[in-house]
């Protein structure tokens, strides 16, 4: 039996109303108002100012004009910028740009925007079988798939004791077709994994297709390079890492996994 996802209701946020603009105060990030909530979620010391996340994020990267804007809102001390805009279209026109600048421009690392859409808030639990598996290996792994609201804490059953699993609450991403859900199985270096959430649907391990499972597919999958049509012993392709996804280096020498940024610390203190 999965773990009880109750808690996912209460981390679900309202719907966009778009017909209550001119209501009275708004009760949370997007009720009553054409609203998203830019989130830093880098060390606390570094929190850029709200005049970057104007003019380098809404204004520069984006596009907007200061008439699309509302109001821009921070309170003082806090990492969470509310944005509300003047009308739904250019809220979308926010939301459409940003999808495509968030991937391309480094002004947007360690933000995140909340509020896109109810249906992609989730509360995330992962398993691996082995739980030497670093945390912090997993958020980057998650971070390559989706935004991480929240860091994972371990489950534990009624006697205290770990069940080996990580709950953390996330915000799936927008793609072409729509949702963009995270695999129900996956690695890091020679560790398998298993995500689940409320909604997450079944699909092949191998191909990702939703009509059958990994054990009926036919088609060949190199766990090397991670495409599809040929297998590993047969791959001509650099290796992929599937940590940081990127070619030319494995789990075991990619430079974000945690053994090696240990390993690079303690070189440092021996250096000195």
């Amino acid at each position: 039996a999965r773990p009880d996802r109750t808690a996912e209701d209460a981390a679900e946020r309202p719907h966009q109303d778009e017909q209550a603009a001119a209501a009275g105060p708004a009760a949370g990030p997007g009720k009553g108002r054409f609203l998203v909530r830019i989130c830093f979620q880098g060390d606390e010391g570094s929190c850029p100012t709200r005049d970057f996340v104007v003019g380098a994020l809404i204004l520069r990267s984006i596009g907007m004009d200061p008439s699309d804007i509302y109001a821009v809102i921070q309170i003082p001390g806090s990492r969470e910028f509310d944005v509300s805009f003047r009308s739904a279209e250019k809220l979308a026109l926010f939301l459409r740009v940003y999808e495509e600048k968030r991937e391309q421009e480094d002004c947007w690392e360690n933000f995140v925007v909340l509020g896109r859409s109810k249906s992609s808030l989730k509360t995330l639990f992962i398993l691996f079988r082995n739980e030497t598996v670093d945390v912090e290996d997993i958020v980057t792994w998650l971070k390559r798939h989706c935004d991480v609201l929240a860091v994972p804490v371990k489950v534990t059953d009624r006697f205290g004791i770990w069940t080996g699993e990580y709950k953390c609450e996330i915000e799936l991403r927008q793609g072409e077709g729509g949702i963009r859900h995270l695999p129900g199985a996956f690695f890091l270096g020679a560790e398998r994994g298993y995500s689940w959430y409320k909604g997450q649907p079944k699909t092949c391990f191998k191909c990702g297709s939703r009509t059958h499972m990994s054990g009926t597919c036919t088609q060949d999958r190199c766990f090397r390079c991670g495409e599809e049509g040929h297998l590993s012993p047969y791959c001509r392709k650099g290796i992929v890492c599937n940590l940081c996804g990127k070619r030319g280096h494995a789990f075991a020498q990619c430079p974000k996994a945690v053994h090696n940024s240990v390993a690079a610390q303690l070189t440092g203190v021996a250096g000195h």
